[in-house]
């Protein structure tokens, strides 16, 4: 039998590790390329662009062309935009993440113009506040990593 799911893996362009537990922790909410759209509603509530912690020149990045569409997109749409740096657990370590709003509306969700460490809880929490949903509690809450190259730099939507 075929599996027409929106579950299923179809590019297999992605980081596997990511993707594979979105898919198994959120189910048919999460699809992520790069670009995940948090929604509520049949309604876009956010953007979040994923990032291996690994990445070379993080800041090349939050300046690239593609960044700078992606905030006018979320503008005009008056979502929130933010980049996320992840890192994965390794031997049961919880996964961890270094959020940075893109835009005003993001900021504002964040508290910072800087970059957020978040744990999973953390991380589901912004989630929730961006889809207007309570938050599910009961995911870990280590939030101890900051990518040094993101040390003091500031988002906020500056182009």
């Amino acid at each position: 039998m075929k599996d027409d799911s929106t579950n299923r893996e179809h590019t297999y362009l992605r980081d596997m590790e990511l993707s594979k537990k979105l898919r198994e922790n959120y189910g048919y909410m999460c699809d992520v390329d790069s670009l995940m759209c948090d929604f509520n509603n049949r309604q876009p509530c956010g953007l979040l662009e994923y990032k291996h912690w690994m990445i070379q020149d993080p800041i090349k990045i939050l300046k690239m062309p593609k960044t700078v569409v992606q905030k006018r997109l979320a503008d005009r749409a008056g979502i929130p935009f933010a980049v996320c740096f992840y890192k994965p657990g390794v031997d049961g370590n919880p996964w961890q993440y270094n959020v940075l709003g893109m835009n005003k509306a993001a900021v504002k969700i964040l508290g910072s113009a800087g970059a957020v460490q978040m744990s999973e809880q953390g991380f589901h929490k912004y989630h929730a506040l961006c889809r207007h949903v309570s938050a599910a509690k009961g995911y870990p809450e280590v939030a101890d990593w900051l990518h040094p190259q993101l040390v003091n730099y500031k988002g906020g939507g500056d182009e």
